[in-house]
């Protein structure tokens, strides 16, 4: 109860509205006024249902089938088209095509239209939501740098749209992702991840992973590997929690 005290405060000032975002767009012609409070009803029954009961946390043996996808081009969705997302036990909601397009904007306007945006996805799709804003370095499109990348994790963390955060792995923001972790643990889950873009001798990806794996504050950690990368490298690194192991190119698998 303590620990989600300021949630409890926020809901007592709370006050829904019908937002302009859907009124001067063209999802009013997806979705009517009458079916989006519906579903905003559904969607704070979750919310509450979140705060009391929290989703277990990811096992080791669990098996996954995740959709990664810009979140702008979910916006176009219709409800057929929901309703087939929901075969998907997460989706991932790429958010770093959608700010940099806006980059010019100041940080409290992007942040406003994702907020808008992101809760339109969320009254749609029931399955759990993952945030990943990816940077350039690692094969995103993210180029604000770590301090405004971090500051966006933290404000969307507030309002529990997601089940889980895909952080980069980096050295030199371990104390905020150890902050970060602190923060929603009892809420939502932490998917640590790396991306291997480049050919790397399996010697250093190894001495890398080993590093990123002593990172305790995550619950799953994810490693992408260059298309020349032998997958099977993978089992060397010794961990208790989920890895999702993927691969790029047309060699590529999971």
């Amino acid at each position: 109860m303590n620990n989600n005290y300021p949630l409890y405060s926020s809901l007592a000032r709370y006050v829904f509205t019908y937002p302009k975002y859907f009124k001067d767009s063209i999802l009013p012609t997806l979705i009517s006024e009458p079916e989006y409070w519906n579903k905003v009803e559904e969607s704070f029954k979750r919310f509450l249902r979140k705060m009391w009961s929290p989703e277990r946390p990811p096992q080791v043996t669990d098996g996954s089938f995740f959709l990664a996808v810009d979140l702008e081009k979910l916006l176009g969705m219709n409800l057929s088209q929901a309703r087939y997302l929901q075969t998907y036990d997460a989706i991932e909601l790429r958010l770093d095509f959608f700010i940099e397009r806006r980059k010019d904007l100041p940080y409290a306007e992007i942040l406003e239209k994702l907020r808008d945006a992101i809760s339109f996805v969320h009254l749609l799709v029931k399955v759990p939501l993952i945030m990943t804003i990816r940077t350039k370095p690692e094969g995103g499109a993210f180029t604000l740098g770590r301090e405004v990348y971090n500051k966006f994790y933290k404000d969307l963390s507030k309002d529990l749209f997601f089940t889980y955060f895909d952080l980069e792995y980096c050295e030199k923001n371990l104390q905020f992702i150890d902050y970060f972790a602190s923060k929603i643990r009892g809420n939502s889950y932490i998917i640590l991840s790396k991306h291997y873009f480049d050919y790397k001798n399996d010697k250093e990806i190894l001495k890398e992973l080993d590093a990123m794996t002593s990172v305790t504050a995550c619950d799953i950690y994810k490693v992408v590997l260059n298309e020349e990368n032998d997958i099977n490298i993978l089992n060397q690194v010794r961990i208790t929690k989920p890895l999702i192991k993927l691969k790029l190119g047309a060699k590529g698998n999971s």
